[in-house]
């Protein structure tokens, strides 16, 4: 009969256990599925990884160095990918509840932005003011070029805020996002979709991607779908591998025998040996030592014969049935009753004699231990008093400082002691930063606008009349939005800039685009990075109508 051994997690040897019917004890704990964030997986050839590849052109297959997930290239001039894994039509996310879509992919080949894949997010048409034929908005996220991405690199690549699922990989941010339609808040998700370049050039696009995954704020769901190339995974026994290993060990057959101990009368000799886990010849192998009697030979680790210090040594329990045990000291006392004699009490002022005992207090300090408490010659005692005062500062040192402070106002000093000012810092990761200047010495400041502030102008214009909105001061201010709706359906808008809120000036380069919606037309325009003080909006009549226009303007 042999026993069998394995190592745990510390790299220990401990035997494989079994239930009391015979059973091997299994544990299941390291092989969950983390269906705690959401997670499903898909195969390449089954009938849902066709499903989610849809209308893709170029190749996708394993990948070829045997990592994880679905090999996507463009050998082929003009071919891309579109993985959809979102479809909408078995549960219900607004656009407003996604806090966050992503994919984590290992980017096999970096030329430029064509080389990253991007991720569209598609809303459900409505019929009235779709911005395309099979969906009413579209907001693209694409790679800006802003990060580093080492070649075979597998990141995270997020639209919105980080993933929910504590991935270990570097996580990139798709920040050059567009919006192409209302992309309002409460449109109803159609399709969430990663996708590549067309128009990349041949060979430039080879990534391995293992995950498409989102958050949203409803019922706090985050789903995870793993891409998976392979239903067999290299390097695990088949059932051809398996039979062969039977064929091969039959002669064993006759050699291991079974039974309970009491009925077997012979066994395959097997020589049990530990493992050498700290000192000298830590990893070695030995075998276990037994008694001429078959008794397993036992040490106890640290244990160290002879008289030790009370933390070194073994304590010693006497019997609960112990008889009385006699005690003496070098001089021969007797029993204990003897002692009565050697103890005195009373007060000071009547003691004559006294039995001589050390009183000991703890040291806490290294090296701790106990140590004897100390009396003068006189029979006072003497106490250490600790006021933590070394190295404080005394009127000498302090005198030092004399020559090294100035004082006086800035038109009056030549020179000053150098000081760095530190602020705290809140926000993760915590602690201390110097404030930071030019090379001029002007305080380096980074604006914080997290407020958004919108005006309103209802501007109701006689026939061959010029409606010309609110200007709205950008000071403080870095990017700005109109929009809204006009009667007037021919005439068009124009963005105008000023610098003294007097003289206007017509700013060209913004084209304000309209969208007939019944007998109005609705307009929006947003203008980043805002470099002028006054903007407005102006529409003037030219077919003798009157009209109404309606100014949005809302400014962050």
């Amino acid at each position: 009969m042999s026993l069998v051994l394995g190592k745990n997690d510390s790299n220990e040897l401990s035997g494989i256990t079994l239930t009391d019917t015979g059973l091997l004890k299994v544990d299941l704990s390291s092989n969950s599925v983390d269906t705690d964030n959401g997670f499903a997986q898909v195969l390449l050839n089954s009938a849902g990884g066709t499903a989610v590849k849809a209308d893709t052109t170029c190749v996708v297959q394993e990948d070829p160095e045997n990592r994880e997930g679905w090999n996507l290239t463009n050998s082929v001039a003009g071919t891309k990918f579109n993985l959809y894994y979102f479809d909408g039509t078995q549960e219900i996310i607004t656009l407003g509840e996604v806090l966050s879509v992503y994919f984590k992919a290992f980017i096999n080949v970096n030329s430029g932005i064509d080389s990253i894949p991007f991720i569209h997010i598609y809303t459900k048409p409505t019929g009235v003011g779709d911005a395309g034929a099979f969906y009413h908005s579209k907001i693209d996220y694409l790679y800006n070029n802003d990060n580093t991405i080492g070649i075979g690199e597998e990141c995270v690549f997020y639209g919105e805020s980080e993933p929910k699922t504590a991935f270990s990989n570097r996580k990139i941010q798709l920040n050059d996002k567009t919006v192409n339609g209302d992309g309002a808040d409460s449109e109803e998700v159609l399709f969430l979709v990663v996708s590549s370049n067309s128009g990349a050039a041949i060979n430039t696009l080879n990534t391995t991607i293992n995950v498409l995954g989102f958050d949203a704020s409803i019922n706090n769901v985050s789903r995870n779908l793993n891409l998976v190339s392979s239903e067999n995974p290299t390097g695990l026994a088949t059932e051809a591998t398996l039979l062969t290993v039977a064929g091969d060990t039959t002669s064993l057959d006759t050699k291991i025998t079974t039974g309970n101990d009491t009925t077997l009368s012979q066994a395959q000799q097997v020589l049990v040996y530990g493992e050498v886990t700290s000192g000298p010849g830590t990893g070695e192998l030995h075998p276990i030592h037994i008694t001429n009697a078959g008794d397993v030979e036992v040490e106890i680790a640290d244990f160290k014969k002879g008289q030790e210090l009370m933390a070194d040594s073994f304590p010693v329990v006497i019997a609960s049935d112990q008889s009385v045990l006699d005690t003496s000291d070098l001089v021969a006392q007797g029993s204990l009753s003897s002692i009565d004699t050697k103890l005195t009490v009373g007060d000071d002022d009547t003691l004559v004699e006294a039995l001589q005992t050390v009183v000991y207090g703890r040291k806490d300090a290294s090296p701790s231990g106990l140590r004897a408490l100390k009396a003068d010659d006189q029979g006072r005692l003497m106490v250490d008093i600790d006021t933590d005062g070394v190295g404080l500062a005394t009127e000498a040192t302090l005198a030092d400082l004399n020559t090294k402070i100035t004082s006086g106002e800035d038109d009056t000093l030549t020179e000053a002691q150098q000081v760095c000012i530190y602020g705290r810092k809140d926000t993760s990761p915590t602690g201390l930063r110097a404030l930071k200047v030019s090379d001029s010495g002007a305080l380096h400041v980074v604006p914080t606008f997290n407020s958004i502030l919108n005006n309103l102008d209802t501007l109701a214009t006689p026939a061959n009349g010029t409606a010309t909105s609110s200007s709205t001061n950008m000071i403080m201010y870095v990017n700005l939005t109109f929009f809204g709706s006009s009667t007037n359906t021919s005439d068009p808008i124009f963005v105008e800039v000023s610098a003294d809120n007097a003289t206007w000036y017509e700013a060209s380069e913004y084209f304000v685009n309209t969208n007939l919606v019944g007998a109005v037309v609705h307009y929006s325009i947003n203008i980043p990075n805002v470099a002028g003080k006054y903007w407005r909006l102006k529409q003037t009549d030219t077919t003798t109508t009157a009209f109404t226009l309606i100014v949005n303007a809302s400014r962050k």
